[in-house]
This record gives structure tokens, sequence and C-alpha cells, in this order.
């Protein structure tokens, strides 16, 4: 979602660079409200429109509209190279992270699609899978269909069949029964928000499996999220303070039944929040972090923050280029 937002502003500027500064600017502040509503509940994405328009104004009144779109594409690009080394830290963390279970395959429950195709390129949590496929260890994936979109069913299954790693895909309902049935070592989660104190918000569905997880038969299923570190928003006090992420009811006739129903009567949040104490740990590429490491989550913000505004600072310079 923050490479989607960066591209989406970087594509406003070049397409409004022949406009009066005002109209530049009223144009780039319209298309930054219409992505931020079009997915209130992503931290990321948020965050990417804050990094691009503080560009924005580090350059100033007295550069050119191309020059504008220049620095925007140039950032768009970097943030997107960043994600790519981002998450592939991510998953180098997580696969050291899973146990190796003797005597029988890895077993692993993911729900949604924390993998390429909803992070750009690399991917986190399945990117890991792929690592210890890699190094010849025995695993078998479980996926929910994550619904009502069918993340799961419809993305994170593709990505295992072309990785060559066996998986088998259930229904969210069925997820107790899987729980009851078999030995589940860890559960993959990605995140799209996370509050100070560690609740997160993650796609619907995420509550319902950590909680299950803990209440697990043969003991408690650790619970790793996997996310970059500026997720972490210390300025959301809890998951109650998480930006709500309601989507249009009408979605839920097209993607459960097919056909689009007249007045439809819904209700379709598109993320629900885990309470911190259902994750074990956060998985980044800063590092591993609890919960409750409050100030450690700070610290690699702020060190991850830092490498950042070095791109702002130097953004400036552009304006003398040809």
């Amino acid at each position: 979602m923050a490479q989607l937002a960066a591209y989406g502003l970087a594509m406003t500027a070049r397409e409004t660079a022949d406009r009066s500064a005002g109209q530049r600017t009223s144009e780039l502040r319209r298309v930054t409200r219409a992505i931020a509503v079009s997915r209130p509940g992503s931290r990321m994405l948020d965050w990417s429109l804050a990094h691009l328009n503080r560009i924005v104004d580090a350059l100033g009144d007295e550069v050119t509209g191309a020059e504008i779109a220049t620095a925007l594409r140039s950032a768009a690009d970097s943030l997107a190279m960043d994600a790519q080394l981002d998450h592939a830290q991510i998953a180098q963390h997580a696969a050291a992270l899973l146990p190796r279970p003797d005597g029988r395959p890895l077993h692993v429950l993911v729900h949604g699609d924390p993998g390429a195709l909803t992070s750009g390129i690399v991917g986190t949590a399945i990117n890991a899978l792929m690592l210890r496929a890699a190094d010849g260890a025995p695993m078998h994936v479980w996926v929910t269909e994550t619904r009502p979109y069918l993340e799961g069913a419809r993305l994170a299954t593709w990505e295992l069949t072309n990785a060559g790693i066996e998986h088998t895909l259930l229904p969210d309902s069925a997820v107790a029964s899987l729980l009851d049935a078999e030995p589940i070592d860890a559960v993959l989660l990605g995140a799209e928000w996370i509050a100070a104190n560690g609740d997160t918000a993650n796609v619907i569905g995420s509550r319902a499996v950590a909680e299950l997880a803990a209440a697990a038969v043969h003991g408690p299923v650790p619970v790793y999220v996997c996310t970059p570190v500026t997720t972490f928003d210390p300025d959301t006090p809890d998951g109650a303070a998480i930006p709500a992420d309601v989507r249009p009811a009408r979605e839920l006739g097209t993607f459960l039944t097919g056909v689009r129903m007249d007045k439809l009567r819904g209700y379709n949040p598109g993320a629900d929040v885990i309470p911190a104490r259902r994750v074990s740990a956060f998985v980044t590429e800063m590092g591993v972090f609890t919960p409750t490491d409050g100030d450690g989550l700070r610290t690699a913000l702020a060190a991850r923050s830092d490498r950042r505004q070095a791109s702002v600072t130097a953004v400036p310079t552009l304006a003398g280029d040809d």
C-alpha cells in the first residue's frame, strides 16, 4: 500500500507538471485525501503519503512542476527499493524464528497473504517459508481462505504453489478444528497498524485466528506478526484508536456470491484488532520485538525514520539538475 500511494502521488505530480503552482498543490492535496480515504486503516499508506508530502514541502514554491515530479518519482522508487530490502530482512528474521520439529514437518498456519503479491516483489512471511524450504526443511502450510476477498485462496495458494511448498486450503471457520487435529507450530500474519501498546490491526479474521491459537488444545501456538517497523505508530495508544476500515457492503455480494445484489445491507470491516497479549513477536527489518517492548520499537522506528529523513533533506538538490 505504501508503494502504491507513493507512485500515485508521483504520477499526479507528473500529470500536473505544466499547471500553475496553486493548481499543482491543490491536485496533490486532493489525490492525497482520496488515497487516504481508500484505506484509512493502513498505517503504511498513511506514512507513505506523509513522507512524500514532506518532500513537496521541503522543495518549496521556487521549483518547477517538472522538478517536483522528478523528486517524487525518485522518492517512490527509493521507497519501493527500500521495501524490498526491508521485506528480505523480515523474511530472514522470521525464517530463523520458526522452530525445527523433530521427526515431522514444520506446520505453519497463514491467514491472508503476507507474500509478494501484497508486499511487492519480495514478500514477508511467505518469503520466510520459501527460505526455509530452500534449506530443505520439510514443511506443510495451512492457508485460510481469508474471506470475504479470499486473499488466502486466491493469492497465498498461488505463491506457495509456484514456490513448490506443500499446502492445504481451509475455510476460515475451520481454524478451530485444524488446531484440534494438527500440531501447528506457528501462525504467521501481516499487519496494517500497530498501536503503542502492541494491539495490532490486520486483515479481517486475524483476531479470531490469534484467539484460537492461544486456546489450542495442544498448547498455545505462537503468533508472529511479520511487518515493517514503520507499521508501528507510537501516537496511537491502543487498538481502539486505530482508524476503522469498513468496506462497502456491496462488495460482500460480489465476492461471496459472485452476483451484485441490489440494496444489500451488510457489515464489511476490512480489518480487526489482535490484542497485544495474543501476539508472540513482531518480526521487523530492524529485528524481533515483543509487544511489551514499546521502547525497543520506538528506538527502531526512530532509526528507520532517520534513514528516510536523509532522503527528504537531500531532495532540494534536485532543483538544480537538468
